[in-house]
């Protein structure tokens, strides 16, 4: 009775300090956030005549911050809804000129990628220009955010590429002998040949679950497998249009990164090039010389890796199997993150 008392002791007095400092995070990165849009504010009223907007996508692209489930956030990600509004208003600002949108990126969700797209394609068609760079990696939702701008750079040593879809990857349970919550919240814990039954009503109601054989559902691994094709489908001919270049060629070279030269070829970049090369360039396309022009970075809200992220991060997104995040190729750059969601540009 002592070890049962002194252990449900212990669980919730870890309950109670995550709780704590989980409520910390909470108001400290609003406050954070709070300073974050009054600099915004403030910056968008310095912005200079004759501006060339420096507009970054970092990280993996999610759609916007009111969809994620806690209030401690992934690390270094980019959300689709402030890039098209920050590239709306810029457009309407008669302050800018141009825009340089720089990209490194592993991809993320089909949404906010395709707003990154529509936003560059808004910007461009209201007469003015807009470059993009590849700044180490644009992959997947990268490369359909990116596909509208007039003319598409990249760094040497950057890649691209890596155009498909990615459903979610399905666990399969062929005898669970162990449950409990455990870990740092105690609790009672059970360890024998356990069987589980699922209340449902509709057909395909519980594909995807771990605890029955998914194999089975052939209407719902069909319907999927619907889904998914008419995304890869959508993705391809939409990066083929933008690009004007052939969709099959896109998807006879596969979902494969590829290297500068591999994007040349295709007709996915059009140069490979450095910033202080393509700031020359757009300053001709524009009929400016660099005395009569500035280059402005444009600030929007986007979640930074901080302290609290990086002591609660894994251990929250860990449990949210919609929302769980991964490196990915992380021996080419730090940055390149993709999400594991039910639909997924990889």
């Amino acid at each position: 009775m002592e070890v049962t008392f002194s252990s449900f002791s212990f669980s919730i007095s870890t309950f109670l300090i995550i709780l704590s400092i989980s409520i910390i995070a909470f108001f400290v990165r609003r406050r954070l956030n709070q300073r974050a849009e009054e600099k915004e504010e403030a910056a968008e009223k310095e912005i200079p005549e004759n501006s060339i907007a420096i507009l970054y996508v970092k990280g993996m692209i999610l759609n916007n911050k009111e969809g994620l489930p806690s209030p401690i956030h992934p690390p270094g990600v980019t959300f689709g809804d402030n890039i098209y509004k920050k590239l709306i208003a810029l457009s309407e600002d008669d302050r800018v000129v141009g825009c340089i949108a720089i990209f490194n990126t592993g991809g993320g969700l089909l949404p906010g990628s395709l707003q990154i797209a529509n936003g560059i394609e808004h910007f461009r068609n209201s007469g003015k220009r807009i470059y993009a760079l590849i700044d180490g990696l644009s992959c997947s939702g990268g490369v359909m955010g990116m596909a509208p701008a007039e003319r598409i750079f990249s760094r040497e040593g950057s890649f691209t590429g890596s155009i498909g879809v990615a459903g979610p990857t399905i666990p399969q349970y062929n005898q669970i002998t162990s449950m409990g919550s455990g870990g740092l919240l105690g609790g009672d814990s059970v360890e024998a040949n356990i069987t589980i039954s699922s209340l449902y009503a509709g057909k395909g109601k519980l594909f995807g679950s771990p605890h029955q054989d998914n194999t089975k559902h052939e209407l719902s691994c069909d319907n999927f497998r619907g889904i998914l094709d008419r995304s890869y489908e959508m993705f391809t001919k939409f990066v083929a249009k933008k690009r004007s270049i052939k969709q099959s060629d896109i998807m006879d070279f596969g979902a494969h990164v590829m290297d500068n030269h591999q994007a040349l070829e295709l007709g996915l970049i059009d140069s490979i090039s450095n910033l202080a090369e393509i700031k020359e360039e757009i300053l001709q396309a524009c009929n400016l010389d660099e005395s009569e022009s500035n280059f402005h970075e444009v600030k929007h809200s986007s979640w930074k890796k901080d302290t609290f992220s990086g002591l609660f991060s894994k251990l929250l997104y860990g449990t949210f199997p919609t929302l769980e995040t991964k490196w990915v190729l992380s021996h080419l750059n730090k940055q390149m993150v993709h999400v594991t969601s039910p639909l997924t540009l990889k």
